[in-house]
């Protein structure tokens, strides 16, 4: 099936946009004015094909937007690069364009795969050039797999078993100066590549679930859009009740 559409969108600023965050260092910015965009796009999507107890999907999307008051960080260079405040601004005006890719696949209602990866770039008028806007990953892909085992430990119960994997490709926090790239890389974000284990158990009731998650189990080094360096390993036990089922 073939898809296109177009569309005029307007987002506005959130509101840490706006107001700011003190706890993450965000400050407020009462004059920032909505994004607007003409957005185009271009799609295909294939399926969902079934097969016996297989299932298979695929849907990809090619895109353009037209933007006007991009909102974003500032658009540094490295002679007045900001480490410690955090400002959203208009960054400009500009297009981006790239393409979106899904792959989806279950098996007897047990077992679902999904695969997803995203390629774009944006591009800024800035200061009578166009640039790449800095902070931003270009390709990013994640794939997840579910499995479930239904009456493992008691009649009428659940065990679901996951996996998530994250990728997100160097990019640049800061405008590179011209045609001299000595000491760019020092402002690279490099890349990124994590997985992450899990299991939640419901119980016949189906009004208690526990859960238990190991996020980053490589313990790999990974970082938010400023380099900013994020936890490493971490451990998560969940206990959801429910009072009532509505």
């Amino acid at each position: 099936m073939l898809l296109t559409s177009a569309e005029k969108a307007v987002r506005l600023p959130d509101e840490t946009e706006i107001f700011g965050n003190d706890g993450d260092n965000v400050v407020a910015n009462s004059s920032i004015n909505p994004e607007q965009s003409n957005n185009f796009n271009v799609g295909l999507r294939l399926g969902t094909f079934n097969y016996q107890r297989h299932s298979i999907g695929i849907t990809t999307n090619l895109f353009l937007r037209n933007i006007k008051d991009r909102i974003g960080l500032p658009i540094e260079t490295s002679l007045n690069v900001d480490d410690e405040l955090i400002l959203y601004v208009n960054q400009g005006s500009g297009t981006s364009k790239g393409f979106d890719a899904q792959f989806n696949y279950s098996y007897n209602n047990n077992l679902d795969f999904n695969f997803n990866v995203s390629r774009f770039d944006v591009k800024i008028e800035n200061r009578g050039s166009e640039i790449d806007v800095p902070n931003t990953p270009f390709l990013t892909m994640s794939g997840n797999t579910r499995y479930t085992l239904k009456d493992l430990l008691q009649k009428k119960s659940r065990l679901d078993l996951f996996y998530n994997m994250y990728f997100t490709d160097e990019f640049s926090y800061l405008v590179p100066q011209g045609s001299n790239t000595v000491g760019d890389d020092f402002f690279k974000v490099p890349q990124q590549l994590t997985h992450d284990l899990g299991l939640s158990y419901t119980f016949p009731r189906k009004d208690i679930v526990v859960s238990f998650d190991v996020k980053n189990i490589l313990d790999e080094a990974v970082f938010d859009n400023l380099s900013v360096q994020k936890p490493g390993r971490a451990f998560y036990l969940k206990l959801n009740y429910s009072l009532n089922k509505f």
